[in-house]
């Protein structure tokens, strides 16, 4: 509604301020030219009574000076057709053809006057001539005083139609005006009625999204704290199962040591038993208990390195991230230091591309790197020479880095379960727990990255991941 209520308002504006410019325009274009017809008429009959008492002998002059009065009174009139400066007033060009036939008129009227004059001069000379000259002269000079009357009359009429029109223009804008002010109070309506239809649409839309966003973050809450519990339940677990395992080593040992210690009576006992029955006992007690034994340690130790790789996993999930700025290249030098020995004895090609300085956790960064290393260098293809090279390629929003090498690769079928816990892909006599990439994923999760792997069997293989970019990175570049 106040929409509309400034649209008239301005319109209205617009209409009034036409017409008050108009009517200023039309003041100023007709009066001027008005004034200088009745200026021109004035110096016509000015220069009359002059030639007058000139005839009459009453002044002694040229009319040579009346006849100039009378060509300073036609370029009064041409003013009005070309436009000029009269009495301090601006008369702008009036190109009317009416009004120009009329002056035309005007000036041919004024060459018959004054050859009339001279004519009339002259016959003061020659008695007898002069009513016939005179009653000559008042004709032209009627006739051209009454042509000051049809110019003035033109103009008039010139006005007219100027108003005329200008009553037709502002009746015209008046009218597309409200045109306009109907068609902005519909179109201003119909988009009312729709916003207020869009504005219920979007409240709707804003609440439901207000609610999905609260069952999110509850959601999120929720899975924060059993992501918490699952931490604390590997700890405990592997807390309350390493108990069970320290003592079933330590009875395994006892068993061992109780065997060896009643060794010789058994042994004692085997002789004087009957051959067919000490051929059925002697492999139970001298090999199978021992292997039996054998078994139950390496199963408990290998229980146990599965639950310190749990309490290890756990660690990490726990563990504070410290983001500092690391400078890539000379970790990567540092580390690569470590698996100096392994890539002597093997010959392996390292190579290391210039590398961007980030902002991330060091600790991680070395886990990552030595993780994705050591398993390149342990996967590599026997029967030709290593080659293993690092690389970087920096993007706005985060920084990939890669790890490739020229192993055995990976077959498809296992590409899906290789970052999963305890799964070991490739040789089974590889050293290992099938913990390495499960602690490099989890790494770069907690740095707000992402990891995957490209290979093909019997080609080699490329770990990829990102790091993102936080913003004292862009600073700093």
């Amino acid at each position: 509604m106040y929409l509309i209520i400034g649209c008239v308002g301005l319109i209205l504006t617009g209409i009034v301020g036409y017409g008050f410019f108009t009517a200023d325009r039309m003041n100023k274009t007709d009066t001027p030219s008005m004034d200088a017809v009745s200026d021109a008429k004035l110096e016509a009959t000015r220069a009359h009574h002059r030639i007058e008492r000139i005839a009459s002998g009453e002044i002694f002059d040229n009319i040579d000076s009346s006849l100039a009065r009378l060509d300073h009174v036609f370029n009064h009139l041409q003013e009005i057709i070309s436009g000029g400066e009269v009495a301090d007033q601006r008369i702008f060009p009036n190109k009317d053809p009416g009004l120009q036939t009329e002056i035309r008129i005007a000036k041919e009227k004024l060459v018959a006057l004054k050859a009339v004059i001279w004519q009339r001069v002259a016959s003061r000379e020659v008695r007898g001539t002069e009513k016939e000259v005179d009653s000559s002269y008042f004709d032209h000079l009627n006739g051209f005083m009454n042509q000051f009357d049809r110019i003035r009359s033109r103009l008039e009429e010139i006005k007219s139609e100027n108003f005329s029109k200008f009553r037709a223009t502002q009746l015209m804008i008046a009218v597309i005006c409200i045109s306009l002010t109907l068609i902005i109070g519909i179109a201003f309506r119909r988009f009312e009625r729709r916003s207020a239809s869009d504005f219920i649409a979007l409240r709707n839309v804003m609440e439901r999204l207000e609610k999905e966003i609260s069952e999110r973050k509850r959601y999120e809450r929720r899975l924060e704290e059993l992501l918490t519990e699952i931490r604390n339940f590997a700890a405990i677990v592997s807390h309350d199962l390493r108990a069970p395992l320290v003592n079933l080593k330590g009875f395994v040992r006892e068993i061992a040591r109780v065997q060896e210690k009643i060794k010789p009576e058994m042994q004692a006992f085997l002789s004087g038993i009957p051959e067919i029955r000490r051929k059925e006992l002697a492999p139970a007690i001298e090999e199978d208990l021992p292997e039996a034994l054998d078994f139950i340690t390496a199963s408990a130790a290998r229980m146990e390195t599965m639950i310190q790789a749990v309490l290890e996993l756990s660690r990490i999930e726990k563990r504070k991230m410290n983001p500092v700025s690391i400078n890539m290249n000379a970790l990567l030098n540092d580390l690569l230091e470590s698996f100096a020995y392994p890539i002597k004895q093997q010959r392996i090609r390292i190579t290391v591309a210039p590398l961007p300085q980030i902002l991330a956790d060091r600790f991680a960064m070395e886990q990552i790197f030595s993780n994705l290393i050591s398993n390149a260098i342990l996967y590599l293809d026997p029967d030709r020479r290593g080659e293993i090279s690092i690389g970087a390629e920096p993007h706005p929003d985060e920084t990939i880095f890669h790890v490739r090498d020229n192993g055995r690769g990976i077959q498809q079928s296992d590409m899906a379960r290789i970052f999963d816990i305890f799964q070991r892909i490739g040789a089974a006599n590889a050293p290992g727990e099938g913990m390495g990439l499960t602690y490099t994923r989890s790494l770069i999760r907690r740095l707000g990255g992402r990891i995957w792997c490209e290979s093909r069997l019997g080609e080699g293989s490329i770990f990829f991941f990102t790091i993102e970019v936080r913003p004292e990175e862009n600073r700093d570049g």
